[in-house]
């Protein structure tokens, strides 16, 4: 199992390389190099860790136990996202019985 770090990245979003990284204690110095790229016309995106990919990564977790707590993460909004999408459907059945009945 691999040690995950807290890395901060700038990516090339034409390329999809990364430029530049730095750890997240020091994010400043990759903001600084964001904005040398933006002055130069390159397109460029920050990607720094979540909160829970932080977390794991601070009590030494795996790159492994990161990625199943990602699916687990995407699944629960997943899931949330579907019940809120049948409650909206089921709130516009009943306003369309209110007004139309």
């Amino acid at each position: 199992m691999t040690k995950q770090e807290n890395l901060v990245k700038v990516y090339d979003d034409s390329l999809k390389e990364v430029l530049f990284e730095c750890p997240i204690t020091q994010i400043e110095r990759a903001y600084r190099f964001l904005s040398q790229m933006e002055e130069l016309n390159i397109p460029v995106r920050l990607s720094y860790p979540s909160l829970p990919e932080t977390l794991n990564a601070s009590l030494g977790h795996s790159q492994e136990l990161l990625e199943q707590l990602k699916t687990e993460i995407t699944e629960e909004i997943e899931s949330h996202n579907e019940a809120s999408y049948y409650l909206e459907q089921a709130l516009q059945q009943t306003k369309d019985k209110i007004l139309f009945h």
